[in-house]
């Protein structure tokens, strides 16, 4: 299915690229998705998208088990602070540990 490099160094970049928003500082994410409220960006394209992308390069390679194993610490994060309706607004995303 993606047996091409071009297409699987396209998805590293654009993984990478993501990955490099979710851990920015926050003026950096607030330029990069607004107007959206960033904390439901910033987890929605982990979930749908930067995992999805980071199980393809895993599954040819293109990352290590322990970086994928920090994928999966990363997801389960999102889902215990999704517990906790005072994470999801952008003060928590600027102020939050968690965040």
């Amino acid at each position: 299915m993606y047996d091409d490099m071009d297409e699987l160094a396209e998805i590293f970049d654009l993984f990478v690229s993501g990955i490099r928003t979710f851990i920015s500082d926050y003026a950096i994410q607030f330029e990069r998705l607004k107007p959206a409220v960033v904390s439901d960006e910033l987890a929605t394209d982990f979930i749908y998208t930067d995992f999805e992308r980071a199980k393809i390069l895993w599954k040819h390679g293109w990352i290590t088990e322990e970086q994928m194993n920090i994928v999966y610490r990363i997801m389960n994060q999102l889902k215990q602070m999704n517990l906790d309706k005072r994470m999801w607004n952008d003060e928590a995303v600027k102020s939050s540990e968690e965040w």
